[in-house]
Order: structure tokens, then sequence, then C-alpha cells
């Protein structure tokens, strides 16, 4: 049975735990910022979430980005409220799964932003999330055909205690659930 499954990749999602930029982000064609939690109630409409400090660095990361490339951006909407990309022109806010009442996953952020880059001809993808999240999210988008950079400064991101996600509330927490979100990615093929 493990036959059926790539091994180097499953050691990888069980090994790579380092951030490390890579490429040039002069040659990419677009950003996209994966959220990291918000703060507030669960239940709660999009305009009263308020987006936290993971989402705040997040935001200050992309700006950064965004200032030396122009670059369009792609971006969940708990990065696209925060005051970081006040004023700077999100092309693509995710804050709805593609089916009305889904969740919106860490997936569903890579295949929206996927589906906008193939309507613009795009492969280059600049991504922006968490360092944890990193090597999933430039995984799954290498699995739909992209061309990843990480830029540098992703490791000022953070956690946050008061987020709604208890997997965002520290270090043993994320990468706990980190382990088993990688498995089932694996287990789903969208690794």
């Amino acid at each position: 049975m493990l036959a059926m499954f790539n091994v180097p990749l499953i050691y990888q999602a069980v090994t790579n735990w380092e951030y490390h930029p890579k490429g040039d982000i002069s040659r990419g064609q677009c950003i996209c910022g994966q959220a990291f939690s918000f703060r507030g109630p669960k239940k709660v409409s999009e305009e009263l979430r308020i987006p936290g400090p993971p989402n705040e660095r997040l935001g200050e990361v992309i700006r950064k980005v965004y200032q030396q490339t122009g670059l369009p951006i792609s971006a969940q909407g708990e990065i696209v409220q925060s005051e970081a990309l006040s004023g700077i022109h999100v092309e693509k806010a995710i804050f709805h799964h593609h089916i009305s009442g889904k969740y919106v996953s860490c997936y569903e952020i890579e295949t929206q932003t996927w589906k906008w880059m193939q309507e613009n001809s795009w492969t280059r993808v600049i991504i922006a999330t968490h360092p944890l999240l990193v090597w999933r999210m430039q995984k799954v988008f290498e699995k739909l055909g992209a061309e990843v950079i990480i830029p540098p400064g992703l490791e000022v991101v953070g956690y946050d205690p008061k987020g709604t996600q208890w997997r965002a509330h520290n270090e043993t927490y994320w990468r706990t659930y980190e382990f088993l979100a990688r498995g089932h990615h694996v287990l789903m093929n969208w690794i």
C-alpha cells in the first residue's frame, strides 16, 4: 500500500518545516496572500472580522512586494481587510468558497487564485502566508502547474493567541494541525 504513495513527498511533508525565500520577485506575475486566522466571533460577516496581527504582518509583506513590483494581488479576505493593504487595489479578494456555504480552505484559496492566473495566462506566483504554511501552499501551486516564488520577510508573521482558530494560537498547535493537513493534502492528491 505504501508503494501507492510518493514516498519522497511524504518524507518532505514530515521533515520540511523551515521557511526559505525562493526565486526573484521581479519574475513574478501576481501575488497570492493566504490568511492565518482572524479575530472576532466565528459566525460573523466579513465586514465585522478583525484581521489580527498575523494577517496585518502578511499585509505588510504583500505591500512591500507590491511596492517593488506593482503586480496584481489575489488575497484572502482577512488580509484584504488589513490596515497594511489600505489604499492598495486587490484584484482578486477571496471571501467565499466557490460553493456557497462551504469553508474557505487553503486549497480553495490556491485553486481560486490558479483559475484567476489561468484567465490571465500567468504561471508565476509570489506567495505570502505563515512560514509553516509555505511548504503546503507551494506544493499545491506546483501541482496545479505554477512556478512559485517565496519572498523574504514572512518570518515576522507569528501567531495569534486571540485568533478564532485554535490552531493559530501558537507554534505547537499549528505544527500539530499542519502535520495532519499535509497528510490530508497528500491523500487527496492535492500535492
